[in-house]
C-alpha cells in the first residue's frame, strides 16, 4: 500500500516538473533552437549629409548594413579637404658651397678691355665672389662685337660658371640675323642701373615747374637740337622720346635739326640759349660736377623722368630727390604699350648680369641672393657706384626683373614693326 502511494506522488511531480518545462517554453510543443538575442530596435536614422569642408569632396557610397559573419568593412575616413596633386620626390638640397668652391665664373664682356662695362666687370671679379658661397674665383673675358658674346653665353653648360655683363638688355639685338638667343631666357642675376633719361629745362626762361604744366599749353615752346637728317635716324628715349611726349600730350615743342651733337655741344648750346631744353641720361648724375650750380640756381630744372616700367630715377648732389612726373604715368594704355615697347627696350634696365637658359633655379638663386648682399654692404655699394659714376637705381629682384624682361620683350615685337611709321609720323610734326 504504501509502495502504491509513493508511486502515485513520483507521477504527480514529474508531471508538475513536465508542465513547468513546456510553460518556459512558450507551450510550443515543436524543439526550438537555442534563441539568438535580439537586438534592441532603434529608429529609423536620417540620410547622413556630407560634412562640409573648405574644398568640395566626393560623397561616400552609402554603407551596406553588415550580414553576420561578413568581414567588417573598412572604416569610413571623416571627409576633408582634397589632397594636393602628388608631387616628386625632392631631389637632395643643393650645396651651393661644395657647387662653386673650388671653381671660377668666367664672366663675358662683349667690350674691349678698358671701357665702361669692361671696369665694371672686373670690379665684380674683383669683389663680388665672396658673397657667393665657396667662394669662387671670378675672371673677365672680352668677347665682341657683344652679339657674339650673347651667342656664346646661350650655348654653354647652364651650371652658373659662364655669366655675362652686358650693356644693355639684349632685345633688340635678338631680332638680327645673326642671333641665336632669346633675351627673355637669359636667367636674370641682377641689374645696377637703367638706362634712364631726364628731360631738362632752362629753369629761370621757363615757367613750367615739369611736364604736367606744358600739356596742353600754347607756349612758350620747348626747343631741342639732335642730329637726325632723316626720320629713320630719330630713334631713342633722348630724341623720339620726346617726339613722341609732344605729340601726345601736346606740349609746344620744336626740335632743331644740328649736324652733329654730344654731351658737351648740348650743354655749350644750353648755355648760350640756342635750345631750352635736352634730354639725356647719366648727365644728370654728372651734372654737378661738370656744371657745378646749374641746378641748384635754378638754372636747370628736371621737367620728366623718361623711364619703362618700374622705372626709378634718383636724385644727384644738387638734387638730392628727384620730383618730376614720371611721363609714362601721364599716357594712355595704347600709347604706354608703344613706349615700352620702341623705348623701355634701351631704357628699362641699362648694366646687367645674366645666366645661360635653364640654369637650375637653385644655381640661380644662389647668384641672386649673392647680388642682393653685395650691394646691401654699404662698402661694395659705395665702391660700386664710384666705378658706374651714378648711383645704383635698380631695386628689383633678379626674379621681378626677369618678369619685366618678358614683358618688355613681348611689347617690342609686338611694335617694333611700326617703328617707321611712328617716325614718320612725329617727324615733320616738329622738326625745324
Amino acid at each position: 500500500m504504501k509502495k502504491a502511494y509513493r508511486s502515485y506522488l513520483l507521477f504527480i511531480a514529474i508531471a508538475a516538473l513536465t508542465v513547468l518545462v513546456l510553460a518556459a517554453c512558450g507551450g510550443s510543443d515543436d524543439p526550438t533552437a537555442t534563441p539568438r538575442p535580439t537586438a534592441t530596435p532603434v529608429p529609423d536614422a536620417p540620410v547622413p549629409q556630407p560634412t562640409p569642408t573648405s574644398a568640395p569632396s566626393m560623397p561616400s557610397e552609402p554603407t551596406a548594413t553588415p550580414e553576420p559573419g561578413a568581414p567588417a568593412p573598412a572604416p569610413t575616413a571623416t571627409p576633408t579637404s582634397a589632397p594636393p596633386p602628388p608631387t616628386a620626390t625632392p631631389l637632395p638640397s643643393f650645396n651651393a658651397e661644395a657647387h662653386f668652391k673650388g671653381k671660377t665664373i668666367r664672366m663675358v664682356v662683349g667690350f674691349n678691355p678698358g671701357g665702361g662695362t669692361d671696369t665694371q666687370a672686373r670690379f665684380l671679379a674683383a669683389k663680388w665672389g665672396q658673397y657667393i658661397p665657396g667662394n669662387p674665383r671670378i675672371v673677365v673675358s672680352n668677347l665682341t662685337p657683344s652679339l657674339a658674346a650673347s651667342n656664346f653665353v646661350w650655348e654653354q653648360e647652364p651650371n652658373g660658371l659662364i655669366l655675362i655683363y652686358n650693356a644693355t638688355v639684349p632685345i633688340s639685338a635678338s631680332t638680327q640675323p645673326e642671333a641665336n638667343f632669346t633675351a627673355s631666357e637669359f636667367e636674370v642675376i641682377g641689374a645696377p642701373v637703367a638706362r634712364n633719361a631726364v628731360w631738362m629745362i632752362d629753369g629761370l626762361e621757363l615757367p613750367y615747374k615739369d611736364i604736367t604744366d606744358a600739356m596742353g599749353a600754347s607756349g612758350p615752346t620747348l626747343i631741342a637740337a639732335g642730329s637726325a637728317p632723316t626720320p629713320q635716324e630719330l630713334v631713342g628715349v633722348t630724341s623720339l622720346g620726346n617726339f613722341l611726349l609732344a605729340d601726345w600730350l601736346n606740349l609746344p615743342f620744336e626740335y632743331k635739326l644740328v649736324a652733329s651733337t654730344g654731351t658737351e655741344q648740348t650743354l655749350l648750346m644750353f648755355e648760350r640759349g640756342d635750345v631750352n631744353s635736352f634730354s639725356a641720361g647719366s648727365v644728370w648724375y654728372q651734372l654737378p660736377q661738370r656744371r657745378p650750380g646749374w641746378i641748384s640756381s635754378g638754372f636747370i630744372r628736371p621737367f620728366a623722368g623718361l623711364a619703362g616700367p618700374g622705372g626709378f630715377i634718383a636724385g644727384n648732389a644738387e638734387y638730392p630727390e628727384f620730383t618730376a612726373s614720371y611721363a609714362r604715368d601721364l599716357i594712355t594704355d595704347e600709347q604706354r604699350d608703344i613706349w615700352d615697347g620702341l623705348m623701355a627696350p634701351d631704357t628699362f634696365v641699362g648694366k646687367n648680369l645674366l645666366a645661360p637658359p635653364d640654369t637650375p633655379l637653385d644655381i640661380v638663386n644662389t647668384l641672386r641672393k649673392a647680388w642682393d648682399d653685395a650691394l646691401a654692404d654699404p662698402d661694395f655699394r659705395a665702391d660700386f657706384e664710384q666705378i658706374l659714376g651714378q648711383p645704383i637705381e635698380i631695386h628689383q629682384s633678379g626674379a621681378e626683373l626677369q618678369e619685366l624682361f618678358a614683358q618688355v620683350e613681348d611689347a617690342y615685337l609686338r611694335n617694333i614693326g611700326q617703328l617707321r611709321e611712328v617716325q614718320e609720323g612725329v617727324y615733320d610734326k616738329y622738326t625745324r
